[in-house]
């Protein structure tokens, strides 16, 4: 399988397929999501771990709880939620970059707002998707972080 293409794996539970990935991603990386909307928080984490070599190691639902989360397992990935209670996702990326330089910050957002992405950027967000659009960019997402 070349680089970039997926298989999907059946698994007997849950229901949906889980997909893997031929060579783009390492074995377990970790990730935690913060979200301070529960059923958001959960279709978040449930979608990245659908994809395979993946491992929620820590859900947030404020900054505190996420910095707390990065600092007690230093992930590999952070999904942040752009707007986060306790100073949104500008706050978690440089809390999770004190705690965890490693970790790669990922900031969504429910619209595309220019001038927030930026501010994201500038305050240590690798990267910045739309809500609606991670499903399509996690294959890109996981294979630069096992390229690490």
């Amino acid at each position: 399988m070349s680089d970039g293409e997926h298989s999907i794996e059946w698994q007997s539970s849950p229901k949906r397929p889980r997909r893997t990935f031929g060579g783009d991603v390492r074995g377990n990386i970790q990730a935690i999501v913060a979200d301070d909307h529960s059923e958001v928080l959960l279709a978040t984490s449930d979608l990245i771990e659908e994809f395979g070599g993946v491992e929620v190691v820590s859900q947030a639902s404020n900054v505190e709880d996420a910095v707390q989360a990065a600092a007690r397992h230093q992930p590999d990935v952070a999904f942040i939620e752009a707007r986060l209670s306790g100073g949104g996702a500008e706050t978690a990326a440089k809390g999770i970059k004190a705690v965890s330089p490693h970790t790669s910050v990922v900031a969504l957002t429910s619209v595309k707002e220019l001038e927030l992405v930026l501010k994201l950027r500038a305050a240590g967000a690798d990267r910045c998707y739309e809500k609606v659009n991670l499903s399509l960019a996690l294959p890109e997402i996981l294979a630069s972080i096992s390229r690490r």
